[in-house]
């Protein structure tokens, strides 16, 4: 259960697209880890919050995931532009999920905390 993420301080540079915390969003994974602690209780139960909600705690669900992944976060597209580079031809690089700190990080690379399509299509999370 992913909620109540901390997108990190808000970048004032032009042309750089920042994300608001969500509101009721930590509630909602709360009450939704309560419901399923209530009625599976054999079930372990992770909730992700904060600076916890990391884009690599998705990743490490890749070949060991659990039957429901809940995320409450932004989504996000790209349009193309002239200046995108290898992003250009590839809309699954483009578009994606919201993690902790994204707001926070001037660099595409691999833990951002954006987790683009791409990345997502390379998980296996074929137990969810």
């Amino acid at each position: 259960m992913y909620g109540g993420i901390d997108y990190g301080v808000k970048n004032n540079k032009p042309g750089v697209q920042t994300f608001n915390p969500l509101p009721g969003t930590l509630t909602e994974a709360e009450k939704i880890s309560d419901m399923f602690s209530k009625n599976l209780p054999a079930t372990a139960i992770q909730v992700k919050t904060g600076l916890t909600a990391t884009e690599n705690s998705i990743k490490a669900f890749s070949g060991n995931s659990p039957a429901v992944i809940h995320l409450a976060t932004h989504g996000f597209y790209m349009p193309s532009g002239n200046d995108d580079g290898e992003r250009a031809g590839d809309p699954l690089l483009r578009c994606g999920l919201v993690f902790a700190g994204a707001n926070s990080n001037n660099t595409v690379n691999e833990n951002e905390g954006l987790l683009t399509g791409y990345e997502i299509a390379q998980l296996d999370l074929r137990s969810v």
